[in-house]
């Protein structure tokens, strides 16, 4: 086994157990295949979150690390979510793609330390309820995965988090844009930084929508600013339920290319954090 951070050990978790859910074996098919081709990655670690526990069974929360090797005390940490709906099949889909991406080209990430959640709602996958964590507090969560969440958040201090999901097209609408929401302090100064952050030209040829939320955090990462001692950004990024799956997917995987690319060229944005 790879030695690794000894805050970030390699985990050794059984099999996720299906519920006889076609797309939930095959789901855990590709993470425990993701799970073994990491120990042998040089930088990208399978470090999951947990344990869940509920009658006779324990769950983890997936994870894995990209700890970039040119990294530094200044390294702007990034966490990616995806699926805090199960339903939400294509942005757990698109997020596994892109860490079997990750592997083939691990100079991707370089100079930045990112972390993955393809699968945020583990319970609801399991049970088939809509379970609305999007929603929920993280300083006071009402949900295990959450609270596993809020848990790591305190200790890895992420200066930009990333959830990843799907929206509906409403009946009669054309609206076919990708829509990033930021929130946070820095929202607030989106239009000052400019070049510093990000562009339209980051998402194309994507046509692109930004909308900003500054403050009166109810839900989400940022209810625990106060915590951490500062107030991170929050980034979503909503791509249209209408895309095909293959559309979605390369789609996620080029913005998130592109995202890297700038981050790594303007690490000085992160004093603006």
């Amino acid at each position: 086994m790879k030695s690794i951070h000894p805050h970030h050990q390699h985990a050794t978790v059984a099999p996720f157990v299906p519920s006889g859910v076609l797309r939930t074996e095959a789901f855990s098919a590709r993470l425990h295949r993701l799970y073994a081709r990491s120990e042998r990655a040089p930088a990208l670690f399978a470090s999951p979150l947990g344990l869940i526990a509920t009658p006779g069974r324990q769950h983890i929360v997936p994870r894995f690390l990209y700890l970039s090797p040119y990294g530094s005390d200044e390294t702007l940490r990034v966490a990616i979510y995806a699926g805090y709906g199960h339903y939400d099949e294509r942005s757990t889909d698109a997020v596994l793609h892109f860490l079997e991406r990750l592997l083939l080209s691990p100079d991707l990430g370089d100079g930045i330390n990112l972390t993955f959640f393809p699968l945020v709602d583990v319970l609801g996958q399991i049970s088939g309820e809509v379970r609305g964590l999007a929603a929920e507090s993280w300083l006071n969560p009402a949900s295990p995965e959450i609270e596993l969440l809020a848990r790591d958040a305190r200790q890895r201090a992420y200066d930009v988090y990333v959830r990843l999901e799907a929206a509906p097209i409403l009946v009669g609408s054309t609206d076919d844009l990708v829509t990033v929401r930021l929130r946070g302090d820095l929202a607030g100064r989106f239009s000052d930084l400019g070049e510093e952050f990000l562009t339209s030209a980051d998402f194309e040829p994507f046509p692109v929508r930004f909308e900003t939320e500054v403050d009166g955090f109810a839900s989400g990462p940022l209810t625990l600013s106060e915590d951490l001692g500062r107030a991170p950004l929050e980034l979503t990024i909503i791509l249209p339920e209408s895309w095909t799956p293959e559309l979605y997917r390369e789609a996620v995987s080029h913005i998130f290319k592109q995202l890297m690319l700038r981050y790594r060229r303007h690490q000085s944005y992160g004093q603006h954090i």
